[in-house]
């Protein structure tokens, strides 16, 4: 069954095309990579495909996107967007605790943290962390919100050689056992072939 079904899809940011007449389709538990260069809008697809393009007038956006009804989507950001004020455990938490009671969404929250090596860090401030802890609350948020469709975009370049084989490991076994599809941007072509079924590559994806 189709989750997500793209087509002709053009984005245009000033005078600059950042896509150009993409097509894609993604499937039930089906798991795509991207391996792109930079600049070639890899993270403004997944924003588009999750809804969070900034409100701008200089965006020009047509073609059309067909969601499965009910789809729910989660996506680790290359930015993070992660509330620096806050905790670690209130950044985890926050998200859940509109889908689940309280006690349980604690539960989930305090369970992910524990995996993701910060049961340490969950009372400090995000702001206080440094860039690798950073991504893996922004990996924990992104993997304990329910989804049928999971968006990671660069989420391992900012762990050691040790916690990134973790997480690529991590991910493998968990939208296998939660069957849920992944699309996945990253510069590492083996992370790719090992997480993934179908690759995206330039000649597919730029519009350069």
């Amino acid at each position: 069954m189709e989750l997500i079904n793209i087509e002709n899809l053009t984005i245009k940011k000033n005078e600059n095309y950042l896509l150009k007449n993409f097509n894609l389709l993604v499937n039930e538990k089906e798991k795509i990579g991207i391996f792109a260069p930079t600049g070639s809008g890899k993270s403004t697809l997944l924003n588009y495909i999750a809804n969070v393009l900034p409100e701008q007038n200089d965006f020009q956006i047509t073609g059309e996107l067909h969601k499965k009804q009910n789809l729910r989507i989660s996506y680790a950001f290359q930015d993070l967007r992660l509330l620096e004020h806050l905790t670690v455990f209130q950044n985890v938490f926050l998200p859940l605790k509109n889908i689940y009671q309280k006690e349980n969404a604690q539960k989930i929250a305090t369970e992910i943290l524990d995996q993701f090596f910060l049961s340490e860090k969950k009372n400090q401030k995000v702001s206080k962390l440094s860039g690798g802890e950073k991504q893996r609350v922004a990996l924990a948020r992104a993997f304990s919100f329910p989804c049928n469709l999971l968006l990671l975009d660069e989420p391992f370049h900012s762990q050691d050689e040790h916690k990134k084989e973790f997480f690529i490991n991590f991910t493998k076994k968990f939208i296998e056992e939660k069957k849920i599809a992944l699309i996945l941007i990253s510069h590492d072509r083996t992370e790719l072939e090992f997480l993934c079924e179908k690759l995206i590559e330039e000649k597919m994806f730029c519009c350069k």
